[in-house]
C-alpha cells in the first residue's frame, strides 16, 4: 500500500508540477475550484518576438531625418485603400518595374492596437540590384516574408511593391 500524503502537499504538488509544465511549454493556465475539484484550462501563449532582421540584404540604415513610421505608413496606405494594378507571378516579372536606383524595404510586421496600426517590422534602404539579388537568395532558400517595397524618391509613376507568400502585387502609390 502506498504512504498516505497528506491532501494540501499532494495539491501543492501538482499545482508546482503543472505550472512548470505550463511555463516549459509556453502554455498559460488558469484554475478554478469546484465541489473540491480544481478545472484547469490551459491557452498557448504567443511571443510576438520576430526575428527575422533582412540580414541577408545588403541595407542602408535611415538618415535622421526619415521616420521609420512615417515610411511605413506612406508605404501602407495604398495596399489598404487598393490602388491596386497588377499581380506578378514571379521576379522576373518584378524587375522592369523597378525602375529606380534605391529603394525602401519593408518587412510588413504589424500589430493593431484598437483601429491603430503599430509598425514592428524592420525597414532599410538598397540598392536595386543588392534587392534583386536578395529576393532571388530568399525565394530559393524559401525564406521570402512578407515586404513592401517602393522607390526612395517620389515620382509620378512610382509603385508600391507588395510580396507575399503567393505572389507580387503592385499598387499606385498615390
Amino acid at each position: 500500500m502506498a504512504p498516505m500524503v497528506p491532501q494540501n502537499t499532494l495539491r501543492a504538488t501538482s499545482n508546482t508540477w503543472l505550472q512548470k509544465a505550463a511555463l516549459e511549454t509556453h502554455l498559460i493556465s488558469s484554475g478554478t475550484t469546484m465541489e473540491g475539484m480544481v478545472i484547469f484550462s490551459m491557452t498557448f501563449r504567443t511571443s510576438m518576438k520576430n526575428n527575422y532582421r533582412l540580414e541577408k540584404l545588403k541595407k542602408f540604415e535611415l538618415g535622421p531625418n526619415e521616420s521609420r513610421e512615417a515610411i511605413y505608413s506612406l508605404m501602407l496606405q495604398p495596399t489598404l485603400s487598393g490602388d491596386f494594378i497588377q499581380a506578378l507571378n514571379s521576379l522576373s516579372d518584378l524587375e522592369p518595374h523597378m525602375t529606380s536606383d534605391y529603394y525602401y524595404v519593408a518587412h510588413k510586421l504589424i500589430a493593431n492596437k484598437g483601429k491603430k496600426i503599430i509598425f514592428k517590422g524592420e525597414l532599410y534602404k538598397a540598392e536595386r540590384n543588392d534587392l534583386l539579388s536578395f529576393l532571388d537568395d530568399a525565394v530559393t532558400s524559401g525564406d521570402l516574408r512578407e515586404l513592401l517595397i517602393t522607390p526612395v524618391q517620389p515620382h509620378p509613376n512610382r509603385k508600391i511593391i507588395y510580396i507575399s507568400e503567393d505572389a507580387i502585387y503592385l499598387y499606385a502609390a498615390g
